[in-house]
């Protein structure tokens, strides 16, 4: 029998059985290799773009949050969000859990100077974010006892329910529950000055064409 001899790069040479000699690499080798550099994940490049840019762009002795918040938003109902601003971001989240049955997306990005600077809420499926008011950046709250400039439309189960729920815990009255064409609806102004049009949908007879709205009643079913 012949015997046979394996020569690696690297490595001791170790004596086994039958008189075969190898030679094993060193596994250390292949970890002291030089570094290849890699691309970077798109999408963390895309956020920590957008992240550098903002900072730049904000005005001197405002800072940008470190804080990194993980959210799992709910399914996209709308191709717009509304981005709040309130007086007592705090306050604001603890009345939309209690007075709407807001439920919290993710904790709150609270900036260096203890206001929050991003907050987000799911209100019957749709998500809500908001902030407080920051001034220095154009950010302000609705004044009190001011106009609304807009309104959110909400649906909801039970209108007649959640409208007393609101009024219980300090909204606004604006409108009543009450019938129209594509449901029945409720108007409240919240205590930090926004608009809410809650409203429980009916459904139509006929899918091909909506309900025909009464003519006396077209000058003010939407507001």
């Amino acid at each position: 029998m012949s015997h046979r001899s394996l020569h690696p790069v690297g490595g001791h040479p170790s004596e086994f059985g039958l008189g075969v000699r190898l030679s094993l690499r060193d596994p250390f080798l292949a970890l002291a290799a030089p570094a290849e550099p890699v691309a970077p994940d798109p999408a963390f490049a895309t956020a920590l773009r957008a992240r550098i840019e903002r900072a730049l762009n904000l005005p001197p002795g405002v800072a940008v949050s470190t804080q990194t918040v993980q959210t799992a938003a709910p399914a996209a109902t709308a191709g717009i969000t509304p981005y709040l601003a309130v007086a007592d971001a705090r306050r604001a989240l603890e009345w939309y859990a209690g007075a709407l049955g807001a439920s919290p997306l993710g904790e709150p990005i609270v900036m260096p100077d203890g206001r929050v600077g991003h907050a987000e809420i799911a209100v019957a499926g749709a998500r809500v974010m908001l902030s407080d008011a920051h001034p220095e950046i154009g950010v302000v709250a609705p004044q009190p006892g001011a106009g609304a400039t807009v309104t959110l439309h909400v649906d909801v189960p039970d209108v007649d329910a959640l409208v007393a729920r609101a009024v219980g815990a300090g909204a606004v009255l604006e409108r009543e529950p009450g019938d129209n064409p594509y449901g029945r609806i409720g108007v409240v102004r919240d205590p930090f000055g926004h608009r809410w049009m809650l409203n429980t949908r009916r459904r139509c007879r006929s899918r091909s064409a909506p309900p025909t709205v009464p003519h006396r009643r077209r000058a003010t079913w939407s507001t």
